[in-house]
């Protein structure tokens, strides 16, 4: 028993020796080249707050030195495209920017002490010095930059930004920056919203149709889409016809008439669809083309649902037209969205004013010839960029 005692007494102190050892280990090995990079960025940031621009150009260096040494990389991409940008040193920016189809980087070690808040708020600071160091350079070049320095400053949520970015690709088609522009760079931010209206509809009859028929103020609805230039809109439109004369017609083998001052439900629904010729901050006008569907039916049969079919008909037909949509917005604000994840978005409500003629393909009969003339006011509210 006394044997076994002293086989576990030797077995713990060789077992503490042991990770005594390896504790001595740990805490006496230092990487020299992790506590210069870590030293050198947390210096580096402190250059910055001082707009020290010329050592923060020594400490960039010099860490480049360091980590190359080791095979390795001691700034991310961004965080080197903002240095130097900082330091005005051109040429290494547009071979980072230029080659960032080829990047492929190592860190030496987890990277601390983050950069990029300090050097963006930096450069911020002195684009119109920064963007005038580089003067020098090749129209193709300057113009990447002077889009680079944009962001930085102004952001890229807005329409100058989409304009740079438009004149660039114009005049710089095969770009050696194109694959930066399309990976490293916002893309173009395009308007667009999508919102529900509620409104009036009131309409003007013609030729034939107008003298059997008067239209009262009826209801109307929509589903409003945008995306940069092009407006879309699905609509349904209810109301009531009032019959001016009497009308004398067949149904179900016999002969109806129908009194005058009786009421048809009108009924039509479809799609329009155009382009802006203005979309500015609290005004829009976008005139379309415009494809549906116009019932007109009597209710001799309601509320009996099984005698739907049954029910005449002057009006049933495809119908075509053109109009003009206008939209005036009232009042913005920022909207939580739907999943209560913290965000919010744009939000409008406006006031949309839609005029139109739509050509009535067929009738029943010549009595009901003739077309609609609409005009729809409508609240709107939306989601998106006005």
């Amino acid at each position: 028993m006394l044997k076994k005692y002293l086989l576990l007494i030797v077995f713990l102190i060789l077992t503490s020796n042991i990770y005594s050892q390896i504790e001595k280990e740990i805490s006496s090995f230092v990487d020299s080249s992790e506590l210069v990079i870590t030293n050198g960025r947390r210096l580096l940031i402190q250059s910055v707050k001082e707009k020290d621009h010329e050592k923060i150009k020594q400490i960039y260096e010099y860490l480049l030195d360091v980590s190359t040494e080791k095979g390795c990389y001691a700034f991310s991409f961004i965080e080197e495209l903002y240095i130097n940008t900082l330091i005005s040193d051109w040429d290494k920016w547009i071979n980072l920017a230029s080659n960032l189809e080829n990047e492929n980087r190592k860190y030496c070690f987890q990277i601390k002490y983050e950069l990029r808040e300090a050097l963006s708020y930096e450069i911020a600071n002195n684009v119109d010095v920064l963007l005038y160091n580089s003067n020098y350079l090749a129209n193709e070049e300057r113009q990447i930059i002077d889009i680079y320095l944009y962001i930085i400053k102004y952001g890229s949520e807005n329409e100058v930004y989409n304009k740079k970015i438009q004149d660039y690709k114009k005049e710089f088609k095969n770009s050696k920056f194109n694959y930066f522009l399309n990976n490293a760079l916002p893309r173009p931010n395009l308007k667009g919203a999508t919102g529900v209206s509620l409104g009036a509809n009131s309409i003007l009859l013609t030729n034939n149709l107008d003298e059997s028929f008067t239209s009262k103020l009826a209801f109307s609805m929509s589903w409003d889409f945008n995306i940069s230039k092009f407006y879309g809109s699905i609509y349904m439109v209810g109301g009531e016809f009032q019959l001016q004369t009497s009308y004398v017609t067949q149904i179900d083998g016999s002969s109806y008439t129908f009194e005058k001052g009786e009421e048809f439900n009108y009924l039509e629904y479809g799609f329009n669809g155009g382009m802006y010729l203005l979309r500015g901050h609290r005004f829009h006008v976008a005139p379309y083309a415009s494809i549906s569907g116009s019932f007109l039916k009597s209710n001799i049969y309601e509320p009996k649902e099984e005698r739907e079919d049954d029910e005449f008909r002057p009006i049933k037909a495809f119908s075509c037209g053109f109009g003009l949509h206008t939209e005036i917005k009232l009042i913005e604000f920022k909207a939580k969205n739907f999943y209560y994840t913290g965000a919010s978005e744009n939000s409008y409500i406006g006031l949309k004013l839609d005029f139109g003629y739509n050509y009535l393909t067929t009738q029943e009969d010549i009595l009901f010839k003739g077309n609609v003339i609409y005009f729809r006011p409508a609240l709107i509210w939306a989601f998106g960029d006005f």
